[in-house]
């Protein structure tokens, strides 16, 4: 089965730095850049982490959209969660979706992030089991300008990581190129 992979270019020669401009949340822009943000989809991370200031207007949107389950955002520690499962908590399905756009000169894509796939038990983040974080938290610095997509955001996509506009072209330019995953093509998945 065929998929159609969008191919983005870098930034530059010496990251997966992708352009970005925006920031979803339920199809809502939330977050709008003129020039000089970037996403990085690193397989190697678990969750979303944002830049610092972007992470504050996110996670107002998330809590407000919550309020009826009691979100409790700690601005100081840099999380969200819910007193609770995450089995017990209502999705916001489809409204709340987290997406960020990628983008060069040729082509774009908003790669979204499901609701339902952004509470992770709070054991795994070395709380228990009766609460339940979303996965969203701010970025390490030295990433003021960029998003990092964690492995969350492969659960619905195939990506590939593509030196050979460079090493075979002699172009001043590597490229990502991203698809989504059909669930017909989905043989089977294993977690290590």
């Amino acid at each position: 089965m065929y998929t159609d992979f969008t191919s983005i270019k870098t930034a530059d020669l010496r990251s997966w730095h992708l352009k970005s401009d925006t920031v979803r949340v339920g199809g809502k822009d939330i977050i709008m850049f003129t020039d000089g943000q970037y996403a990085d989809l690193d397989p190697y991370l678990p969750y979303i982490y944002t830049p610092d200031n972007d992470w504050i207007s996110i996670v107002e949107h998330y809590a407000d959209m919550y309020k009826s389950q009691n979100l409790l955002c700690e601005y100081n520690d840099n999380y969200c969660k819910f007193n609770k499962k995450c089995s017990d908590v209502q999705v916001n399905y489809g409204n709340a979706d987290f997406s960020v756009s990628v983008y060069d000169e040729f082509s774009r894509l908003h790669i979204r992030i499901k609701a339902e796939d952004l509470l992770i038990s709070g054991d795994n983040v070395g709380d228990n089991s009766d609460t339940c974080y979303l996965a969203i938290f701010r970025g390490v610095l030295g990433y003021e300008h960029t998003y990092q997509l964690g492995n969350l955001m492969m659960k619905d996509y195939y990506v590939s990581y593509d030196m050979t506009p460079y090493d075979e072209r002699n172009l001043d330019y590597i490229q990502v190129s991203i698809a989504p995953q059909k669930s017909e093509d989905v043989i089977g998945v294993q977690h290590y």
